[in-house]
């Protein structure tokens, strides 16, 4: 059959029959050589590993009705659903009640670990929120919030109205009325009052010593008190059981006679925190002109500089006379040729240090509490 095929002429047959006839016989090289055989594919490559999947556990904890002063833990978890390590690259509390212990180390696939949020209640009452935000590598969902809530037991409530709870820019700001209402105990009696800082004067105006709630206070800054911020507190006294000694914080800033901003200055090693630069503007009249500045802290230093739109205090840091490792508060002060006081808090940050409330909280009027931070426009 061989011979046969090499006999015939390749002219006399179609190239659908040589073909053919090539594979009856066993085929050769130069017959089968039109026919190009199928290529070897390369080795498909490993498919990618599948990313990390947040799968939170429980995200709220309700602690139901708790005692005043309660510091509340709550325990969440976390899994990992996905096929790559989950890693934790940020957290964000939502208050700074919250205290949260977060893992070190990335959760493997199939994992999971316990998340460790500690609620802290003292000096609220009532319905007391917190949460934190985890911020994880999950490329769908990259937040995970967990929420926490208590009903702390008020034994009576406390209503504060008036000024002294953020800028205050009238001489009729500089007062608050402070009210004693009846809570969950019954026959609470009201005892007293002490004024705490910022030479703060505290007159009883509705009922008296002794008396049965509702009471009435008023609360009055000096009318030589500084220009800048203050902090102060009324320390009540009842026969509550839940709130015996209840300090009621008041806090903001003083400028009915000088704008300034900011009002509290964070000074931090290097960068642009080591230098803060705070303005002063006259509300109404002449721009204030400086006759002194100074500050306690001997990690910093104060130089004055004029123009025709107010006074500027440039305020240093001196990193060599630092504290090591820690925190550190102050003051400002400053005196205009017209007499007027003014008060700027400062404070100093260390290395790694958590700025969060270092300076206290801040008045509810927009100004932030960084040496970077500006006079509102509306007061410019």
């Amino acid at each position: 059959m061989g011979e046969r095929v090499a006999n015939l002429g390749a002219g006399t047959l179609g190239p659908g029959l040589l073909v053919a006839l090539a594979l009856i016989s066993g085929g050769s090289t130069a017959l089968t050589a039109g026919c190009r055989p199928r290529a070897t594919l390369p080795p498909r490559p490993p498919p990618a590993p599948e990313p990390p999947r947040a799968s939170p556990g429980p995200l709220l904890h309700d602690f139901g009705r708790v005692q005043p002063g309660s510091r509340l833990t709550a325990r969440f978890t976390l899994g990992n659903s996905g096929g790559s390590p989950l890693r934790i690259i940020g957290e964000r509390h939502e208050c700074a009640c919250v205290v949260a212990a977060l893992p070190t180390e990335p959760l493997a696939p199939g994992g999971t670990f316990e998340l460790s949020v500690t609620l802290e209640t003292r000096g609220r009452y009532g319905l007391v929120r917190g949460g934190v935000i985890l911020v994880t590598d999950d490329p769908v969902s990259r937040d995970v919030a967990y929420e926490m809530r208590a009903t702390v037991i008020e034994g009576y409530k406390v209503d504060v109205s008036g000024g002294l709870r953020g800028p205050v820019e009238a001489p009729e700001h500089r007062r608050a009325r402070i009210r004693l209402l009846p809570g969950e105990e019954e026959g609470v009696r009201f005892l007293g009052a002490e004024p705490q800082g910022a030479g703060l004067r505290v007159e009883v105006v509705e009922g008296s010593a002794g008396a049965a709630l509702p009471v009435a206070l008023e609360a009055a800054l000096p009318e030589d008190a500084p220009q800048g911020a203050f902090e102060a507190a009324v320390l009540l006294r009842t026969t509550s059981k839940t709130r015996p000694d209840e300090p009621v914080r008041l806090a903001g800033v003083v400028q009915d006679k000088v704008l300034l901003g900011p009002s509290r200055v964070l000074l931090a090693p290097g960068g642009t925190r080591s230098e803060a630069t705070v303005r002063l503007r006259a509300r109404e009249g002449p721009a204030p002109r400086i006759r002194e500045a100074s500050t306690p802290a001997p990690w910093a230093t104060v130089a004055c500089e004029e123009t025709p739109e107010g006074a500027t205090l440039r305020v240093r840091l001196v990193p060599e006379k630092a504290p090591t490792g820690a925190t550190a508060l102050s003051e400002v002060t400053a005196t205009t040729m017209e007499g007027t006081r003014v008060r700027i808090l400062l404070a100093f940050l260390p290395p790694g240090g958590a700025e969060e409330r270092l300076l206290g909280d801040p008045p509810p009027d927009g100004e932030k509490f960084l040496s970077g931070a500006k006079i509102p426009a509306e007061r410019k």
